[in-house]
This record gives structure tokens, C-alpha cells and sequence, in this order.
């Protein structure tokens, strides 16, 4: 991936960018300040957001622009492999949900999502 320097897929739906991967490591909720502590009152109040230790290796604009997939690296890995998680940041609260297995199966499966079918091949 490292490679891969701002590879883009479906038009930039998915983005593999310089900025990836990064690990979510939220400070303790005591260290934030006011100002931080009403952003977090304004979108939901759960924190850390469900995204905390884990791997965000792409934007993945399934749902909503600003989305991602990660790896789950706090689990632990299952048969030589992270599960691929997809976080979806509009949701009230934020949430993630699986995705997939593992990376090799997620990138066989992804462009069959029903999210990602054109209009004119469902009509």
C-alpha cells in the first residue's frame, strides 16, 4: 500500500492517499478541553467514536463522502488476517460495522455492493 501513493477506484469513491494508513488513538475524555468536549456533545456524545484503535487504510465514500475501511487490529487477527470494517461518520452516533473477513476477500466482493450498482443495471 505504501506504494500505491494516490491510487483512486470508482471514479474516487475509494482512496488509497499519503495520509493512509493511520491508527485512531483518541486522547483519555479527561484531557480534552471545553471546546472539544462540546463537539463531542454535538455529534452524539460517544466517545471515543467506535473507530478508536483501529487501522483506516482508505476513504471509501460508500455511503457518504468522508467515509472509511479499517482494520481492526485491537481484535486481533483471525487466520493470518484483520477484519475489514467500513465507518460510517453521517451516522447519528458515528458507527462501524464489518465489512468482510479479511483484505483479499473485501477487494473481490466490494464492487458488487448494492451501493456501488449503477442505476441503469438496476432498471
Amino acid at each position: 500500500m505504501r506504494c500505491a501513493r494516490g491510487l483512486t477506484l470508482l471514479g474516487g469513491r475509494i482512496r488509497f492517499g499519503v495520509e493512509h494508513p493511520f491508527f485512531y488513538d483518541f486522547p483519555p475524555l479527561a484531557t480534552l478541553n471545553q471546546k472539544q468536549l462540546t463537539v463531542i456533545e454535538l455529534s452524539g456524545g460517544n466517545y471515543p467514536p467506535p473507530s478508536q484503535g483501529m487501522l483506516c487504510f482508505a476513504e471509501f465514500f460508500m455511503e457518504a463522502d468522508g467515509d472509511q475501511v479499517l482494520w481492526d487490529v485491537s481484535s486481533g487477527m483471525f487466520s493470518g488476517e484483520y477484519p475489514i470494517y467500513y465507518y460510517a461518520h453521517e451516522e447519528n452516533p458515528p458507527s462501524v460495522r464489518k465489512l468482510s473477513d479479511n483484505f483479499k476477500k473485501w477487494l473481490g466482493e466490494f464492487l458488487d455492493y448494492e451501493e456501488f450498482e449503477s442505476k441503469d443495471e438496476v432498471d
